[in-house]
């Protein structure tokens, strides 16, 4: 087939994410963390993929992908197949990395395993410092089923006395959950299994039949409709609400840690919880793995630097792209700067805030907000300015998922220092990253001056330190004279709005992107030279694959690098041969989307965007063009390294399979070769 499912596309993305836990050249306390990536990346699916897939489900639409012709049930039960497939994968590497971490007198151990002198001293810490804070429900027929909380860890237990009945004991959140066994020691046992293990004790009536550690996931795809919000609440009122129903939706999935529940708690839970057998998932580890950020915690605190590196990766110092003694805003009205994060640092971009909101040139900052960082320089600095009296328009993206919640308190924030806060167009999610800084007329009739700064990624200092992309900062008019437009068609809801530089979806970007594809098709059908080059995050949107399939067919070398989801099957014969798909995962999360046209890479464009149905359609997404020469050959050096990858990247063949590419002669890891050498580039 040339076209692959969106949802199993992304679960091998996921594995692949799962096996850098086994690469030999990852450290070994990194090894935990890929573990709890992916367990977190899972979660996050089936709370949005798979509980969106049961919403068509339960409602009987009659949902059909259109690449693949799969419906919904079918898709679901290849979900479970694969996701059980690897949760083995997942329990053979858990094995691997708790015998790797074990070289360094690191010990996950079971309660059951413990020595009768270890047994005891915590047997007096559950009866003296757990079992207190413990609230037992015993659960009966005649009342309504408890509401589990969405990835709560829970013990559910079988008893018997005249009668059978369950119990449930929510695992508490104001305990430590990694305990240790002292000081100097690196042995632990998890909160979950202590209580686990010494439940008996609560029930003096009751004898404990069968005991098991659970959690639930529930569906957290909420689809907000315009029609759906009600004016009297206010915008953030109804986000605050939506929230709340979102936490009471289906569950989706039930997973057990450790060994099989019997067949007389399986039905009791399935029934109450209204869900499939097939729903319903074994873990032999663990069931959240957040527990490795205290381990590689108290390790760092423990033992000297030299050992530290052996299990964790080596820090590295971000290039200073401006001298810290250097203005910035200075700096960039004489030629372009190109920051690539992590590499670069993000300081640049936050002295160039900081400078313009003391600045008594500076008339207004314009920026859009997606996710933001909870203790941001970012907010602090727009707060400062507006506070100044410069003119400070946010608009503010409150419904990214999962930072509703902190975007919400951000925009109070915001609001309140007098920054003039906006929504956006309610049907479309506000996801361009761009910054306008309009500077006074100094002269009377002089055009205002105007300094943009469009990127890949968010405005997010966390982020900005783990993830790779790129923050263009520039004075080039045509695309100040685009910014302003921009923030006034935003600001005034208007999406049909004409640029003359930049694409801005969803009315000129992905018509933008098939124009360039086209032209490159054109060259290549009489016998020129044509390139494409792409790299992205994810590729699903159907037009634009079979205007790539065209290209190929043409004679059009492609390159995709996407670090997840890929739709279009690359290399069949006379279909998609010229294709070739990379994927690069390694100890930074790739998320720079640059879109390269032109067998000299005449047309470079960098991205908010990636080539997705939603992102061209129902989301507002900028792409900029990269004018200035130096800027574009750092670009272009850095993508043609990262098709040298042998390392960490990983590559698509014809059978819908990734393999790792090996090459034994030279090792070349791009991410490792930026970190080193960004400087030089």
């Amino acid at each position: 087939m040339m076209m692959q499912n969106r949802d199993l596309s992304w679960l091998k993305f996921n594995e692949r994410v799962l096996r850098e836990a086994s690469y030999p050249g990852t450290p070994d306390l990194e090894k935990l963390r890929f573990i709890s990536i992916y367990l977190k990346n899972l979660d996050e699916f089936f709370m949005i993929r798979v509980g969106n897939l049961n919403d068509y489900v339960e409602s009987n639409i009659n949902y059909v992908d259109k690449r693949t012709g799969l419906d919904a049930v079918s898709i679901l039960d290849k979900i479970y197949h694969v996701v059980n497939k690897q949760y083995q994968l997942l329990q053979e590497t858990f094995t691997s990395v708790s015998k790797d971490i074990l070289k360094h007198s690191i010990e996950y151990k079971k309660v059951k395993d413990l020595d009768v002198k270890h047994l005891e001293i915590l047997k007096g810490d559950f009866l003296r410092d757990i079992a207190p804070l413990l609230s037992v429900q015993l659960l009966d027929e005649r009342l309504p089923f408890p509401h589990l909380l969405n990835k709560k860890m829970y013990i559910i237990l079988r008893l018997k006395d005249y009668k059978e009945r369950f119990a449930l004991i929510e695992i508490p959140d104001i305990l430590e959950r990694t305990h240790f066994f002292d000081n100097d020691s690196f042995n632990f046992v998890l909160l979950e299994d202590i209580i686990l293990y010494f439940a008996d004790l609560l029930f003096e009536d009751l004898k404990v039949v069968e005991k098991k550690i659970i959690s639930v996931t529930r569906n957290a795809d909420i689809e907000i409709e315009a029609e759906d919000v009600d004016e009297d609440l206010g915008y953030k009122q109804f986000m605050n609400e939506i929230l709340i129903k979102r936490s009471k939706l289906a569950v989706v999935r039930l997973e057990v840690s450790y060994k099989r529940i019997s067949d007389t708690m399986l039905n009791y839970l399935l029934k109450h919880l209204k869900i499939e057998q097939n729903q319903y998932f074994v873990m032999n580890f663990p069931i959240d793995f957040s527990y490795a950020n205290d381990i590689i915690s108290k390790v760092s605190r423990s033992v000297d630097k030299d050992k530290m590196a052996e299990m964790v990766w080596p820090k590295f110092v971000p290039k200073q792209v401006v001298n810290k003694d250097d203005s910035v805003i200075n700096r960039a009205f004489k030629e372009d700067i190109l920051l690539s994060y992590p590499y670069d640092s993000m300081d640049p971009f936050l002295r160039m805030l900081k400078e313009a909101a003391f600045d008594e040139r500076v008339k207004s900052i314009n920026i859009t907000i997606y996710r933001m960082d909870t203790h941001s320089k970012i907010g602090e600095y727009l707060i400062l300015a507006a506070e100044n009296n410069i003119e400070v328009n946010v608009i503010m993206e409150i419904r990214a998922r999962f930072d509703e919640t902190n975007n919400i308190d951000w925009a109070a924030k915001l609001e309140d220092a007098g920054c003039q806060i906006h929504y956006g167009p309610s049907y479309f999610k506000i996801h361009s990253k761009i910054c306008l800084i309009t500077f006074k007329n100094d002269k009377k009739n002089a055009k205002e001056e105007r300094l943009t700064q469009i990127g890949t990624g968010n405005y997010n200092e966390a982020t900005a330190k783990i993830y790779t992309d790129y923050a263009l900062i520039t004075t080039n008019k045509d695309i100040g004279n685009d910014a302003k437009k921009f923030f006034s068609n935003m600001i005034e809801q208007n999406l049909d709005g004409k640029y003359k530089s930049l694409w801005v979806a969803p009315h000129s970007l992905e018509s933008n992107i098939l124009k360039h594809i086209e032209l490159e098709t054109k060259k290549a059908l009489h016998k020129k030279k044509a390139r494409i080059i792409i790299k992205c995050n994810s590729l699903t949107d159907i037009t634009l694959m079979e205007a790539l399939i065209k290209a190929s067919q043409a004679g059009v070398k492609v390159t995709l690098i996407i670090r997840g989801i890929c739709c279009l099957t690359p290399k069949l014969k006379g279909v998609t041969n010229n294709i070739e798909v990379i994927s690069i995962v390694g100890r930074l999360l790739e998320h720079t989307r640059v879109y390269c046209f032109g067998s000299s890479f005449e047309h470079v464009y960098i991205a908010s965007a990636d080539l997705m149905d939603r992102n061209m359609e129902k989301r507002v997404e900028i792409a900029a063009p990269i004018y200035d020469d130096k800027v574009k050959a750092k670009i272009v050096k850095m993508l043609e390294m990262m098709m040298k990858d042998n390392t960490k990247a990983w590559e698509l063949k014809s059978d819908e399979t990734y393999y790792l590419k090996t090459n034994s002669k030279r090792k070349i890891n791009s991410q490792d070769y930026f970190i080193k050498n960004i400087a030089k580039m």
